[in-house]
């Protein structure tokens, strides 16, 4: 066997080489890049082919032909260009050649990788844009490798020894802050923290120049004044700002200049963020706003749209490829934010509110500074609320702000009503002894008001109000723990055909045989509503007396919930769930990838932060929970916008003390086969 240099044009891929699946374009254009500066640096195998003299097969090595036989065709090399071959003398044994050579290979060690990228740039003097260009790859990429070859020594040395991968090592090389390295090494090592994980603790104290205080501060402002920019490159944040501190300071004097020019409130206070926080807003009440109605015109144009969004859920459903998946939802989005500018309108304050209110000056996502939706005034929201005013702690959904706008279709509200009142009917069938007492009062309460009653959201039919989604029906450990609970029931006598046997039949049942089906009817009379609705309160208080967990039984997936809303009322879910840093990671992701996303964080399959995780396994749309009633005007907030945008700090405040909640205690006048406070019913696994 002898190594000869062999005219390409005389070489062709033989049948015995066994790589068969090509290359992906952007390696081959990397392999032409190198080839075309260096040549062919490791030589091919082949065997001389049979009865053609001077022409040989190519057992190993096609890629490197093929790319010099492309080169050729461009005339980036003369026709008769050489390849480095080892001859074979024999061919019986080729193909297992082949398979040694292409099997036995091992990858370069990335941190020598990174430092060969050094020597080119440092040593030998050659250009980012040089290295790029021979290797076939972006500049970007070749500067990434020159920041991992200068990461902190103790995070170089763990990715030289194989301690962490080169996707970890990115997450490190986000900054070039050594020290910075250093200490979020030394921290994460221990936890074995996933690579986003890492890279969000790097950059705690650093700004995106997208972040709304960079745009309002400004690129020139911040350089004049000191602060360092970094290049973003392992993610798409394009520019890392890495002095913070510099951008509050510039926000700060910019929202204090701004409020001092503001006239006709009894106060401007400058909060540098989207919104106030929980802190200046929890002594106060908000002045609730009045919507403007829809004129004749906009209310046909969003009855038209209601239509058209039915349809294209119900097209997307049965779509087969992802493409018309992409254009349905693209239609779907368009037509939601035009629903939602239809209905957001609102009516200026009076200039007698102004003058008695509270305004924050804030800042919206363009970077400008604005006066917030929301006026407050002095006061204690534990106490009555005054006419013209919300809780602040229920004001949330009624701000206006674009990523609250979580507008939701009809056909939609009313699945998750369905699904509320199926989970309220599990509970009930379980307790007898509430059911009875149920069903008791609502015949005797029915029978002894003599004004027109209240609708308590239960009909002692049976026949539960399908709700506008009659062919809709409850899925997952609802749906089968319903369906357990039927199964379970003795009907041996529904088997008569005539009324007085069925009744004697029913009558010679044993008591808790009885008591069953008196929980399984009630169960069954309840309508479907859901918790800020007019006739929902009711069942919102058997809800907190059954002690309810919906977040056990029900939990938001793309199929029921996120895929039925906007991009950006999924992003202010993530965001209230995890805060800013959670909603940045997916900002931009596509909706549908958005959806599945989310799905996966609610039901704790994501690998993410464990006290997020916690956060994220409770979290459910507060139109879903059975917690009481915040008001009318958050009720109407939350009919509109539908995923109730109250802020973590808000959780728990009606029951702090567990021990102490309502959903902790038994039901009131409940017999032996009530469910109490230790026996609260969980879904199967």
């Amino acid at each position: 066997m002898t190594i000869q240099m062999i005219e390409a044009r005389h070489c062709t891929l033989s049948r015995l080489n066994v790589r068969k699946v090509p290359s992906e374009p952007a390696l081959l254009a990397q392999l032409m890049a190198d080839i075309e500066a260096r040549g062919v640096l490791q030589n091919l195998i082949g065997v001389p082919a049979p009865k053609k003299s001077g022409k040989y097969e190519v057992i190993a090595g096609g890629r490197r032909l093929n790319c010099v036989k492309q080169l050729i065709a461009e005339g980036k090399l003369p026709a008769n260009a050489t390849v480095p071959m080892l001859v074979l003398d024999q061919r019986d044994r080729a193909a297992e050649v082949s398979l040694a050579e292409n099997l036995q290979r091992e990858a370069m060690n990335p941190a020598d990788a990174c430092l060969a990228f050094r020597h080119c740039i440092e040593v030998d003097g050659a250009t980012v844009e040089d290295v790029a260009r021979r290797f076939g790859v972006a500049a970007r990429f070749v500067e990434g490798r020159l920041r991992l070859g200068q990461l902190a020594p103790a995070v170089f040395d763990a990715l030289r020894n194989g301690e962490i991968s080169l996707d970890v090592a990115k997450a490190y090389g986000v900054t070039g802050d050594h020290a910075r390295q250093a200490q979020v090494f030394e921290a994460a090592r221990r936890f074995n923290y996933a690579p986003h994980s890492i890279r969000r603790m790097m950059v705690d104290d650093t700004m995106n120049a997208t972040d709304r205080l960079a745009l309002l501060v400004g690129r020139d402002a911040y350089l004049a004044t000191g602060g360092r920019i970094e290049a973003d490159l392992f993610g798409d944040a394009g520019e890392i700002w890495l002095d913070a501190s510099i951008v509050i300071a510039l926000a700060d004097a910019k929202m204090a200049t701004a409020a001092a020019q503001i006239e006709g409130y009894a106060a401007v206070v400058p909060v540098a963020a989207a919104r106030p926080g929980y802190e200046q807003t929890r002594e106060m009440l908000a002045l609730s706003r009045t919507r403007l109605p829809l004129t004749d015109e906009e209310t046909a144009r969003a009855d038209v749209i209601e239509a058209e969004l039915q349809a294209l859920q119900t097209a997307y459903d049965q779509a087969e490829d992802a493409a018309n998946e992409e254009a349905i939802q693209a239609r779907f989005d368009a037509l939601e934010t035009e629903l939602a500018s239809l209905r957001d309108k609102w009516a200026e304050p009076a200039a007698q509110d102004r003058a008695t209110a509270t305004a924050f000056l804030v800042i919206d996502k363009d970077g400008k500074i604005v006066v917030h939706d929301t006026l407050y005034v002095s006061g204690n929201p534990d106490k009555q609320r005054i006419p013209g005013t919300t809780h602040s702690a229920t004001c949330a959904t009624d701000e206006g702000d674009d990523d609250q706008g979580a507008v939701l279709s009809r056909g939609l509200t009313d699945e998750l009503a369905v699904q509320r009142r199926d989970l309220l009917a599990v509970h009930i069938a379980h307790n007898p002894g509430m059911a009875l007492d149920l069903m008791i009062f609502i015949l005797a309460d029915a029978r002894t008001r003599t004004a027109f009653g209240d609708n308590t959201g239960v009909n002692i039919a049976a026949r539960p109000n399908g709700r506008g989604a009659a062919e809709f029906r409850t899925r997952g450990p609802i749906a089968e723990e319903l369906g357990r609970i039927g199964e379970s029931l003795d009907q041996s006598w529904c088997t008569h055909s005539d009324l007085t046997s069925r009744y004697a039949g029913f009558c010679a049942l044993g008591e808790e045989e009885r008591a069953a089906w008196a929980g399984w009817v009630v169960a069954h009379s309840l309508e479907a509503t859901l918790r800020d609705e007019r006739h929902g309160q009711f069942q919102n208080h058997l809800g907190q007396q059954l002690g309810i967990d919906v977040a056990a039984w029900w939990r938001p997936t793309a199929d029921n919930f996120f895929g039925r809303i906007r991009k950006r009322a999924i992003l202010a879910i993530l965001e209230q769930i995890g805060g800013p840093e959670l909603r940045g990671r997916y900002a931009a992701a596509k909706k549908t990838e958005l959806a599945v996303a989310a799905e996966k964080i609610c039901a704790g399959s994501a690998i993410i932060e464990p006290q997020i995780k916690v956060a994220a396994i409770a979290w459910v749309p507060d139109m879903m929970q059975f917690a009481g009633s915040a008001g009318r005007a958050a009720s109407d907030a939350t009919e509109e916008a539908g995923t109730g945008h109250v802020e973590a700090d808000h959780k728990g405040e009606e029951t702090e003390n567990p021990d102490e909640s309502p959903l902790a205690q038994p039901a009131a006048n409940s017999d032996a086969t009530a469910v109490h406070a230790d026996e609260v019913i969980e879904p199967a696994d």
